[in-house]
């Protein structure tokens, strides 16, 4: 079963995704779906962001942010920027996203609110949608809602990868393209809406060194906080994405400061990004739900 619960902190309450089960249940259940699209280039219509009703839809294992902040504007000086996007759920929290393609955006498996028993397809009721804060040619926000989320048959901590498809496709951001995780060594750059203490640099210098791979996950030396979760981790080459933020990877009290990516080059991450394109294109529904192991 996939639950979600929320736990407040002071200002902020964090979201803390309850453990998803590993077996296959022998049938994903689908609820019909008439929610319309709303998109929009003004922050006038955006969710409500005061203090009472700011939840932060992350990892518990990541520090919380100095302050929750809505950006009023998008980031926009590359390709990888352009392509990060804001996610707010249905309940109000808050999470970072990346743009895959024209209707697909790629988020932490934890930051979803699951609506059924059981992993795989979740299709959204009216006024249930998540909304995705995404760049305009105008360097705006527009909004799109997503009709469908698909997740991994596997708890957040082994594949921290999820996928929404929207309603409409993104109508500025170019999608990035996934690539393998980078070698020990290598500069990776982290994007994402968090504001941790202490960090005061802008997005193109938020950069980090792969400090190892392993499995399904890359750790960076990067001080990253809850706002962040579920943002994009691209090459420092060529700007492509090969990882999503998910949790912190040091125990607490630790003078390391170094947090887990979830890699979204390996094959369950990519079937499952599959699923989202053959569901967007041709509405297609996935058959089953994609295993881990």
């Amino acid at each position: 079963m996939m639950r979600s619960t929320l736990a407040s902190t002071g200002l902020l309450v964090a979201l803390l995704a309850a453990p998803l089960a590993c077996s296959h249940p022998s049938q994903v259940s689908f609820v019909s779906n008439e929610r319309p699209n709303a998109p929009g280039s003004s922050r006038s219509d955006a969710p409500p962001t005061n203090a009472a009703q700011a939840k932060s839809a992350l990892s518990t294992e990541l520090p919380s942010d100095e302050e929750l902040v809505e950006p009023e504007r998008p980031a926009a000086d590359s390709k990888q920027e352009r392509a990060l996007v804001h996610i707010h759920t249905p309940n109000g929290s808050t999470c970072s996203g990346v743009v895959l393609g024209p209707k697909i955006v790629a988020t932490a498996q934890q930051c979803l609110e699951h609506d059924h028993e059981g992993p795989g397809l979740t299709t959204f009721e009216k006024g249930r949608s998540y909304t995705i804060e995404i760049a305009s040619s105008a360097l705006t926000w527009t909004r799109r809602t997503a009709l469908y989320a698909l997740a991994p048959a596997c708890e957040w901590k082994d594949l921290d990868v999820a996928m929404l498809v929207l309603a409409e496709p993104t109508p500025f951001a170019a999608p990035l393209r996934v690539v393998s995780a980078p070698a020990t060594g290598a500069t990776v750059q982290a994007l994402g809406f968090g504001h941790c203490r202490g960090d005061k640099r802008p997005l193109g210098q938020r950069t980090a060194e792969v400090r190892k791979t392993r499995g399904s996950d890359v750790v960076i030396d990067a001080p990253l906080c809850r706002g962040d979760v579920g943002g994009p981790v691209v090459d420092g080459s060529g700007g492509d994405v090969f990882g999503l933020i998910s949790h912190r990877d040091d125990p607490e009290g630790s003078p390391l400061r170094t947090t887990t990516i979830a890699r979204i080059d390996v094959g369950p991450a990519r079937e499952l990004l599959a699923q989202a394109r053959a569901l967007a294109e041709k509405g297609t529904r996935p058959a089953a739900p994609v295993a881990c192991h």
